[in-house]
């Protein structure tokens, strides 16, 4: 009896299995099914619009890579229009280089000229010092030897120097007398040619006046 119910028990065993496996099928299927329907479409999160195949066709970096392959540039089909603007775009860009380039030039040989006028400047400097250099030692030479003929003069008799002040040149006489002590000149003009005492009498005044005109104008100058 129990060997003739063996085969029946395992049938029963196989159908439940059977129905068991089944419902587990269908109760995975709908759980699937129902987190499809609760996953938001993509783009909706924070509020975003889904994105519709109308949108894929207006927007291509929505669309699908081989879409974007498809609608790469191709410069066969630019029009007539398009054409120009970019060839004025190069014609424009052309003549921007060629402004910039001659920019670059004029600034070089600007900068050149620059080098050679400071280099001239300097060497004006430099002969400028020289040349003042030069008249300074001339005006200490001439000095010394004015003060020499002074010297001399002083100690001659009135008549031996007014013989050798009327062979003298005027600048020089000016210049002598004018360094000499009063009481020293005063006796030399008396012994010299009546017209040459008189051009030199006048001379000196004349200087004399333009020494303190120039003494009153410093005096002004500093009390201002």
């Amino acid at each position: 009896m129990r060997i003739r119910l063996l085969p029946l028990v395992i049938m029963c065993a196989t159908l439940m299995l059977a129905t068991r496996l089944y419902d587990i099928k269908t109760l995975v299927e709908g759980v699937g099914i129902a987190e499809v329907n609760a996953e938001p479409a993509k783009g909706v999160e924070n509020g975003a619009t889904p994105v519709t195949e109308d949108k894929k066709d207006k927007f291509p970096s929505l669309a699908d890579p081989k879409d974007i392959n498809s609608t790469a540039f191709d410069p066969l089909n630019l029009t007539a229009e398009e054409v120009k603007l970019l060839e004025n775009l190069s014609t424009r860009k052309a003549s921007l280089d060629a402004q910039e380039a001659g920019m670059k030039e004029k600034e070089l040989v600007l900068k050149t000229v620059e080098e050679r006028i400071a280099k001239k400047v300097a060497e004006l400097q430099k002969l400028k010092q020289d040349i003042e250099g030069l008249v300074k030692t001339h005006d200490e030479n001439e000095n010394m030897k004015i003060k020499k003929l002074i010297k001399i003069y002083e100690t001659m008799k009135p008549a031996d120097a007014a013989r050798l002040f009327s062979e003298l040149d005027l600048s020089v006489l000016l210049q002598v007398l004018g360094q000499m002590k009063e009481g020293k000149t005063a006796p030399i003009l008396a012994k010299m040619e009546a017209g040459m005492a008189r051009t030199v009498t006048e001379e000196l005044a004349r200087q004399q006046d333009l020494t303190d005109a120039a003494k009153d104008a410093l005096k002004a100058q500093a009390a201002g």
